[in-house]
């Protein structure tokens, strides 16, 4: 079974198979894309994010 990069849970979902995260974790993992970005001075889209 697969399990998320983030928090080792099973995945079930084909999409959260393929990414590696479950739907919480991935927006947490946006989230912390996304910051780190601000941080940086830099922009980030949201559709080339993986």
């Amino acid at each position: 079974m697969a399990t998320c990069t983030r928090c080792n849970r099973g995945l079930k979902d084909p999409a959260s198979i393929q990414r590696g995260f479950g739907p919480v974790c991935w927006a947490k993992v946006q989230a912390d894309i996304e910051t780190e970005a601000w941080a940086e001075g830099k922009t980030v889209r949201p559709e080339i994010l993986f």
